[in-house]
Order: C-alpha cells, then sequence, then structure tokens
C-alpha cells in the first residue's frame, strides 16, 4: 500500500490519497496485503514466497507476525464458508434422495452412498498431517472433511525412547541400592505404560478450535503440563498417598482411582504396580524435559477441523511438504 499525494496546479490544493482501503476499525490492515497473503495460500507458496516476491520486485513486505494475523483472518472466514458449503451440498443430495425414492417426511432418516478418500502431505509412512473426505456418490459434492495430526502421537513416543535410554545409561545402582531394571521396577511393560499416560496427557487437553487464542493455547499447555507431572508422582510409590496424589484431577470422574475413591467414599485403589519411591529423582528429568512448553504447542492442535484425487490434488497444491509442520 502507498500514500500518494493529488495535487491541482488550478487551484493549489492537495489530496491524500491511499491505493488500498483499510479494512480494519482499529488499526491498519489493508486490503492490498491480505490480497497479497490470500494469492500465497491459493498458490502454496506460503511467508516465503510472498517475501522473495516483494524483494524481486523491490518492495516492502509484511512482517511475518503480520502475516500470520492476515492468514488466521483469511482462515476464518474459509472455514466459514466451508461450513455453509458442506451444509449446502448435505441439504441439496437429502432432497435429490428424497424426491428419487417418494419420501415426503422431512424427519425420516436417509442412507447415501459416499466415498471416503485420505490423503497425506507426503508419501509413505513418514507424515504427521493427513485430511480425509467424505463425497456423495450420487453428485460428487464433498459431504465433509477432517484434519488429524500425528504429531502428539509422534511426541509420545519421545517419553518411550528417553526412559529406554535413561535405562540403558544407568549401569550402577540408584540410591535404593538396586539396579534401574528388574522386576516391580522399570521394565519395558512399565515403560510402555508410562509413554501410554503421557500421549494421553497431552491428548485429553489438546483444542478443536479452529484458531485458538493465545491465552487458549497457553491453558491448554499448562493442563498438559499439570498432568504429565501428575503422572509421574501418581506412578512413584509414597508413604502419603495425599501428597503421592495431589497433582492428579480431582473428583469422581477422575483417572485416578485414589482420587476417585476421596470423592465417592470407596476403597477400589490399590497401588501395588507403583514404582519405589526412588524413581521420583530418577525420572524427574525426564518428564521436566518432556514437559517443554514448545514441545507441548505443537501438540495442543492435535486434533483439528480444517478445509479422490482431484480434492486431493487441490489441497497439497496449497498446503506443499515446506508448509506442513513436521
Amino acid at each position: 500500500m502507498s500514500d500518494l499525494s493529488i495535487h491541482c496546479n488550478s487551484c493549489d490544493e492537495s489530496t491524500p490519497w491511499q491505493t488500498s482501503p483499510n479494512l480494519a476499525k482499529k488499526g491498519k490492515s489493508f486490503d492490498v496485503n491480505r490480497r497479497a497473503v490470500y494469492h500465497s495460500i491459493e498458490t502454496g507458496s506460503g511467508y516465503d514466497g510472498l517475501s522473495s516476491f516483494c524483494a524481486i520486485m523491490n518492495m516492502p513486505c509484511l512482517s511475518r507476525a503480520a502475516y500470520y494475523k492476515q492468514v488466521d483472518v483469511i482462515l476464518e472466514a474459509l472455514e466459514s464458508e466451508a461450513k455453509e458449503e458442506l451444509k449446502g451440498a448435505g441439504q441439496r443430495l437429502r432432497k435429490l434422495i428424497m424426491e428419487e425414492n417418494g419420501i415426503s417426511d422431512s424427519t425420516t432418516i436417509i442412507d447415501a452412498a459416499v466415498s471416503f478418500d485420505g490423503t497425506w502431505a507426503k508419501r509413505g509412512f513418514t507424515s504427521l498431517t493427513g485430511v480425509v473426505f467424505v463425497i456423495s456418490i450420487d453428485t460428487g459434492e464433498v459431504l465433509d472433511y477432517h484434519v488429524m495430526s500425528k504429531s502428539c502421537r509422534h511426541v509420545q513416543k519421545r517419553m518411550g525412547k528417553h526412559l529406554m535410554n535413561l535405562k540403558a545409561c544407568s549401569k550402577g545402582k540408584l540410591a535404593d541400592g538396586k539396579p534401574i531394571g528388574g522386576r516391580g521396577r522399570l521394565t519395558e511393560g512399565k515403560i510402555k505404560q508410562l509413554q501410554r499416560y503421557y500421549g494421553l496427557a497431552i491428548r485429553q487437553n489438546t483444542l478443536t478450535k479452529a484458531n485458538p487464542s493465545e491465552r487458549e493455547v497457553d491453558i491448554a499447555v499448562y493442563a498438559m503440563k499439570q498432568n504429565i507431572i501428575a503422572i509421574l508422582h501418581h506412578c512413584v510409590n509414597s508413604t502419603d498417598n495425599a501428597k503421592q496424589h495431589r497433582f492428579c484431577p480431582p473428583g469422581d470422574s477422575s483417572w485416578c482411582k485414589w482420587q476417585q475413591d476421596q470423592a465417592t467414599g470407596t476403597s477400589t485403589y490399590k497401588g501395588d504396580d507403583c514404582l519405589p519411591e526412588v524413581f521420583v529423582e530418577t525420572l524427574k528429568p525426564t518428564f521436566v524435559s518432556l514437559s517443554d512448553s514448545k514441545l507441548l504447542e505443537r501438540c495442543v492442535r492435535g486434533k483439528t477441523q480444517n478445509p479422490n484425487e482431484s480434492i486431493n490434488a487441490m489441497v497439497w497444491v496449497r498446503v506443499p511438504n515446506i508448509n506442513t509442520m513436521e
């Protein structure tokens, strides 16, 4: 956007003129910038492509932060439009089937033939991001879509790898005079259990909202951290049950049996498979490392909803491999 001035030689008056209208009620957000960002999304070139183009044309480019603010606005508008299109596609299909089968009752549940097709950002089994579509056989219209990310499952495996490495590197004895492995200690089965619990702590706090605010992301990450630390103390024995389970979520719906018992007055908790108390300090560095905020932020959108072969191609033209979060 450029600020120009139109000067009249006859009356000697000047009028300021901007080459693009301002779209924001507060602050500045110019139409030409939004259109440039939209073009970079449609072509799949992203911020780097737009920045390169501006450099070649000797024009200033938006900052990366400003670019992604525009992206959020555009995606919100696209998702809103997509929902309306999908709703319309479903209504058109329903009307077609009802007319073909002579159904007059608008409350009737009808059967519809669909194809279900998925695609990954990369070939093979290395991709962490994919999208699936439900397409009507009768109309050829997309009825629904779903994006799935394996980022949180990928991160989950880190717990297993870290604990296996910890076990392999701990050749001596722990503070209680016993080795790290063996019956009732850090066995392969216990490592798998801790890895599974770690994955659940992440997935149970992911957000389904398309464009969560910074505060919502921070709250989700904080909840993940709380649950991860709760797992450490929950799985390590203590003479004080209240202290051992103080980080576990309270209430009768808690995943912690001890907390359930406290809420309902029952006695179902046994705790006979807990690790010895010495493991709190042994495992703590691993759990703290895997509670890193930046690592968990990648998992907050572990499951999100966003926009046969033609529809797959349309997706990956706009979202090339270089733009994925892998």
